[in-house]
């Protein structure tokens, strides 16, 4: 069969189409995931909507079900937070590894459904292995190809894969491991919390934050929020760093080093968010690069924007991340705007480049062997206590 959009002369030796080994409806595939899957193996891909994938916005939904079709040897699984739900979080996670404002659903605030993600990220990846992914996330590229194979690779180092963002944060809306992480020092950072404020303060926390300079990101988001908020948001990243800088006395864990010989760092602008790349270019601007039309002049600007955009993420990127980041920001992210009615199809049978990339993510394989790795610098910063001794 011949692909619906050829593949540029240019980018042949980029990528090859494939055909679908998957070849069931939207809606089937969709229907599957409702249902609850027991644990086979690691291969196991994580996510959570709060009212389960139904509740799920259209375009997040063809996120997930396209996962299906990219990852086929893959268990998808979207938990909930719905009682009685086939998927609901806790038949997965026992309670005692979730904080109280999770169990008892007294959590406040905009952000419920980000921190619950963060809550279950870490148990999940911890008692059964696989890959979380953000819903947000329009992957490109086989989570095997990523990193998998490196990750269940005997003769590997690597235990652990995700973005790296800057400094020593991660880009947590992707994170693959090994069964047996550790995630102890979230869950205490939200011990008797049932807001994100304040987390800032929490002893755990005092030496870790001075080594995190917000300004270096670059992703360089137009924050409206205060940095004690920000630090609140971002609790998990935070807690990761801690974990990065520990070693503990008598030869217990040392995070220096895990961090530096089993992390695998892949670079997060230009494997998951390539637009952030391009000057002056923010969400409005990448609504409209995706709403270009494929018939559209080929000598107009916003026609040779969007072909270098699109192609460029679906050659070179593992996938797209799509940000919500709700009252975070001055101007809205993407996803947004992706949620409003007048845009929730604007990715399937519209013939523009959103339709391209939706398509091309499923059906061209990209032919390079290797991600875009980072090589970088362990901490300087030493703490020298048990991981959950704040001292």
């Amino acid at each position: 069969m011949a692909p619906k959009f050829p593949i540029p002369l240019e980018f042949q030796h980029d990528l090859r189409y494939v055909e679908l080994e998957d070849t069931r409806s939207d809606q089937e595939i969709l229907q599957s995931l409702t249902r609850h899957t027991p644990i086979t193996s690691e291969k196991n891909i994580w996510t959570f909507w709060h009212a389960g994938i139904a509740a799920m916005p259209a375009w997040c939904q063809r996120n997930v079900i396209n996962w299906v079709r990219l990852c086929p040897t893959w268990t998808i699984r979207v938990l909930d937070n719905t009682t009685l739900s086939p998927n609901h979080a806790m038949d997965w996670v026992p309670r005692d590894m979730l904080p109280e404002c999770f169990t008892k659903k007294t959590m406040e605030g905009p952000w419920t459904g980000p921190h619950s993600a963060d809550f279950l990220r870490c148990p999940c990846l911890y008692l059964y292995g696989g890959a979380w992914l953000d819903v947000g996330c329009i992957l490109v590229r086989s989570i095997d190809d990523i990193c998998w194979t490196q990750l269940q690779d005997p003769l590997s180092p690597f235990t652990v894969a995700a973005p790296w963002a800057f400094d020593l944060c991660i880009a947590n809306y992707f994170v693959a491991a090994r069964k047996g992480d550790v995630h102890s020092i979230f869950m205490a950072l939200w011990a008797g919390r049932t807001t994100c404020t304040d987390i800032g303060s929490h002893p755990l926390l005092t030496e870790v934050l001075p080594q995190i300079k917000f300004g270096q990101s670059r992703f360089q988001l137009d924050f409206m929020v205060s940095r004690k908020t920000l630090v609140g948001y971002v609790g998990q990243i935070v807690a990761w760093a801690r974990l990065c800088m520990i070693e503990e006395p008598d030869g217990g864990f040392n995070g220096r080093s895990y961090y530096r010989e089993h992390v695998m760092l892949f670079d997060a602008m230009t494997e998951t968010s390539p637009e952030r790349l391009l000057p002056n270019f923010d969400a409005g601007d990448f609504l409209r690069v995706l709403g270009t039309k494929l018939d559209a002049d080929p000598q107009s600007a916003s026609y040779q924007t969007a072909y270098k955009l699109v192609w460029s993420i679906l050659t070179r990127s593992s996938m797209q991340k799509v940000a919500h980041a709700k009252q975070m920001t001055r101007t809205p992210q993407l996803g947004i705007y992706l949620d409003q009615k007048e845009n929730e199809n604007l990715d399937v049978d519209s013939s523009n480049f959103f339709e391209l990339l939706r398509y091309g993510s499923v059906h061209y394989e990209q032919l390079r062997k290797e991600i875009n790795i980072s090589e970088v610098e362990g901490p300087e910063a030493v703490i020298r206590r048990r991981i959950l001794d704040d001292g």
